[in-house]
Order: structure tokens, then sequence, then C-alpha cells
């Protein structure tokens, strides 16, 4: 019989990147959403976090949150799918001014872009029955990551055999 085993990835939840590491303050960043009247929000596809209802609009609990900041700043908000990759291209070049997604806050990360604090805790998790907790077991396994992930970091610093995939 197949062992079943998962790797759960629980994301840090982070708004990062109100302007990458190398522009101003973030109150020049504010008083530019501000005066540009829009915040614009680059967003994953990843449900429940983040992903588009039957009508196209953009929902789960970042969307909505970010809709909140939006509200509060007394601007409209514009979600921009982007590639994950890109992120830090995406904000030096002003095409998007925040990064809104699950990430977590690695020292690349933090060095590259400002962040907030953030609002859930990760963790990487595998998952076994107990009588099967036999980590030497996980040489045989093969395990399916995000591409570019914390999850693919784990896996990989661990010697798993995995896959990535692309979001």
């Amino acid at each position: 019989m197949k062992k079943i085993i998962t790797l759960l990835c629980l994301l840090s939840i982070t708004l990062v990147g109100c302007s990458s590491a190398k522009n101003k303050s973030k109150d020049s960043d504010i008083a530019y959403i501000k005066d540009k009247g829009v915040l614009i929000v680059g967003i994953t596809d990843f449900a429940p976090m983040d992903y588009q209802d039957e009508n196209n609009e953009w929902i789960g609990f970042d969307a909505d949150v970010a809709k909140l900041v939006a509200n509060d700043l007394g601007v409209a908000i514009q979600f921009v799918e982007i590639d994950w990759d890109n992120k830090i291209l995406e904000l030096d070049n002003k095409s998007i001014d925040v990064v809104w997604n699950g990430m977590t806050l690695t020292d690349e990360v933090k060095k590259a872009m400002e962040c907030s604090k953030p609002y859930i805790n990760n963790a990487q998790v595998v998952v076994v029955n107990k009588k099967d907790a036999n980590i030497t077991e996980f040489a045989d396994m093969q395990f399916a990551v995000e591409a570019g992930s914390a999850g693919e970091a784990v896996a990989k610093e661990n010697g798993f055999n995995y896959i990535s995939l692309a979001t």
C-alpha cells in the first residue's frame, strides 16, 4: 500500500513592496499613490488568498484586505496579475505599487523591497501517519512544490526528490 504524505506550505502573508528598497521613504510612496488616485496591486492567482470570481473580479483574503487599504487611502484599486519571478522588476518599473500575495519574508525579499509586518505566519510541514514518521523514507518519494516558493527551498535543502510547478 502506498503511503500518502502531504507537504503543507502555510504562507507568510505580507503586504510587500510599497516601494522597492531602492526607492525613497514610505511617506513618498503613499503620497505617490494618493496623487495617482489608484493603488496598483501586483497579484497572482492563488486561491483562497487571491482568485477571480465568475465576473473576473479579484476576491479572496488578500484581495479583500487590499481593497480595504485602498479604500482607507481614498483611492481606487487596480489588480494586475504578475509573473511572480518578476515582482521586484515590476516594482522598480512602477508598473505596480505593491506586491500583495503570500510570500515568505526571506533576507533576499527584505533587501529587495519594503515589507509590512506579516499578518499570517508560515511553516513548512510534512504530514504523515505517526507510525510512518521516518524521514529516511522521504528519499524515495517525490514532492510537488510551487516554483520559487519556500516549499521548494525546504525540499531542496533537505535533499528531497521534487518537481517545481508554476503557479
